[in-house]
């Protein structure tokens, strides 16, 4: 991982604290080791407030399904372009009554929209929709192509109204949900506010 994601647990946490079987910990934390000494990070970690704003998701696959319905948890108006939805996202299409538009993508698509995702969708089509998009200075996921996103979507541990929620820049999906899972595990189901 880059020097963003060499992260340093002094003793009294999470992990020190518990003993960790070389099945489950071993790999994950050989990639912990280093110094945190001058990190610095490209990208900005931010909650968004979600409620009117507006999604286009391109993809009809799993992928898609899980940006959908993550999407339409944070309340995000959600257009989806898929010419062969999966079962799944067709249920979520119904459910949501989301915008469905049964065509291939068009630049003309991206007017009005908030921010992009671009899923299910093989590297030499995702490319130039990530060119179209990138000129419009709009926010672009496309997921498993880190090198054509400007934003990346955490693993996330919800215990609304507190979320936690753990990046790696794209670069370490494998670390990112191992801490994530540590995180989950150390906290109660219900968390009650102090």
């Amino acid at each position: 991982p880059s020097a963003s994601e060499r992260l340093s647990f002094t003793s009294g946490s999470l992990i020190s604290q518990e003993t960790q079987s070389p099945s489950t910990a071993a790999e994950p934390l050989e990639e912990l080791k280093g110094s945190t000494k001058g990190l610095t990070v490209d990208t900005l970690p931010i909650f968004l407030r979600s409620t009117e704003c507006r999604a286009l998701v391109i993809g009809g696959g799993p992928q898609a399904t899980a940006k959908v319905r993550l999407l339409c948890q944070a309340k995000f108006e959600v257009t989806l372009i898929a010419e062969r939805p999966c079962d799944e996202l067709a249920g979520l299409i119904d459910q949501y009554n989301l915008s469905h538009l049964n065509t291939a993508f068009s630049p003309l698509m991206l007017q009005q929209q908030d921010l992009v995702i671009v899923a299910d969708t093989d590297p030499e089509l995702a490319a130039p929709i990530a060119s179209q998009v990138r000129q419009l200075r709009l926010p672009l996921n496309v997921v498993d192509q880190p090198s054509l996103c400007s934003f990346f979507f955490p693993a996330m541990v919800d215990r609304s109204p507190m979320v936690v929620a753990v990046g790696s820049q794209g670069q370490s999906p494998v670390l990112t949900h191992y801490v994530r899972r540590r995180i989950e595990e150390s906290l109660p189901s219900v968390l009650e506010p102090l």
